[in-house]
């Protein structure tokens, strides 16, 4: 009996996400800092200051270029 209930609260699960949409990718902003991005990188941000600019630990270069060392404000 309990398969039942598990396979149509299954269903119910399914067909209640079909109309979620992530909106993530769809900010008007994305496309924008995408195409004009130096660089991409998995970082952590070590320090942030509103006049100083960020400090970040790069983990992980994404594309394979070699990051050219900046400060920009």
């Amino acid at each position: 009996m309990k398969l039942p209930r598990v396979c149509v609260s299954v269903l119910c699960f399914l067909i209640s996400s079909i109309s979620c949409l992530a909106t993530t990718w769809d900010e008007p902003w994305h496309e924008k800092v995408v195409k004009e991005a130096d660089y991409f990188v998995l970082a952590i941000v070590l320090t942030s200051d509103e006049h100083q600019g960020a400090t970040l630990e790069v983990l992980k270069m994404l594309g394979g270029k070699k990051l050219k060392k900046m400060k920009r404000q």
